[in-house]
């Protein structure tokens, strides 16, 4: 992977969990539920902050979405 791609990853994965904390934030979990596999798929490349963040969020989700 070439530093290009590497920034690359790293934009996206910013985007989309920029897009996650806004729906979160508005309680929307339905959408939550639909974003959260667009950025799990990168969990290898998450820093451990988003990876707790995502946990929490899918935690929160699951109970809501019961």
């Amino acid at each position: 992977m070439t530093y290009q791609e590497k920034i690359s990853v790293r934009e996206k994965i910013l985007e989309r969990m920029d897009t996650l904390q806004h729906f979160f934030e508005l309680e929307d979990y339905e959408t939550c539920r639909e974003i959260l596999p667009s950025i799990s798929k990168f969990f290898s490349a998450l820093t451990d902050e988003d990876k707790e963040y995502i946990q929490v969020v899918q935690s929160v989700v699951d109970e809501c979405l019961k």
